[in-house]
């Protein structure tokens, strides 16, 4: 199930203000979880989503990460899609009961994984990847992303957005288009006091899932502030 370990990120547990909850930013250690429901392009983690490495020995994981805990507190879960391993509730017990703090990384396509593991997450990351899924792999995608977003909304559970700018996915229409999607959900659900925090990364076609991704010119911190430029959101925090 496990794919691959940093030891050490200085960036993975950003940290999030969600409502009245702030979570600072936190040192941490990353887990990657194998498999992935969707295929997205411009991918840096192919052998983790294919599986095409052989898995980590959960024992060998634990007993390291038991050795760093006066260092580190935090695990930040990502992949690949760690909601598609039927272990992943179990995993974060574990590490819950050993008294890790977790964030969660997701393309939030699977609401009932995501409901199921809430009590042993302190926050999750959403990718938003689209407006459109199917040449992702799943042309409910995004409505099914949609569905955890205002679920995680009403429960008031903390999550930040991210979103990867691949330019032929990702242009001003996709954000004005999120933004009035979770604007509504936010007003009809009476969350106006929420601010979510969204991350937008720049694309780099180096090593991508797909070559003709690697086509595409990357995008860098210039590119989306130039992309922001005329968004102003009272209820967004956007982050580069």
């Amino acid at each position: 199930m496990i794919y691959g370990i940093q030891k050490t990120s200085f960036v993975d547990c950003p940290g999030v203000d969600f409502g009245m909850i702030h979570i600072p930013p936190s040192l941490c250690s990353v887990l990657f979880l194998g498999g992935c429901n969707l295929r997205c392009p411009y991918c840096h983690n192919k052998d983790i989503v294919l599986k095409t490495i052989e898995p980590i020995d959960d024992n060998f994981v634990f007993e390291l990460l038991e050795k760093r805990k006066h260092l580190i507190n935090w695990i930040c879960i990502s992949g690949g899609e760690p909601t598609e391993n039927d272990g992943l509730y179990d995993l974060l017990k574990i590490l819950k009961h050993s008294g890790y703090y977790i964030k969660l990384d997701t393309n939030g396509l699977n609401k009932e994984a995501i409901s199921s593991i809430k009590d042993f997450v302190d926050y999750f990351a959403i990718d938003i990847k689209a407006l459109d899924y199917k040449p992702l792999g799943d042309k409910n995608g995004f409505n099914k992303l949609v569905g955890s977003i205002e679920y995680l909304i009403e429960i008031e559970k903390p999550f930040l957005l991210r979103t990867t700018v691949y330019p032929p996915y990702v242009d001003e229409v996709f954000i004005k288009s999120v933004l009035e999607y979770l604007n509504f959900i936010l007003k009809a659900k009476n969350k106006a006091h929420i601010k979510i925090n969204w991350y937008l990364n720049p694309f780099d076609n180096m090593h991508t899932l797909n070559k003709e991704a690697s086509k595409c010119q990357s995008t860098d911190k210039a590119y989306i502030k130039e992309l922001l430029k005329d968004i102003v959101n009272p209820n967004f925090q956007f982050n580069i």
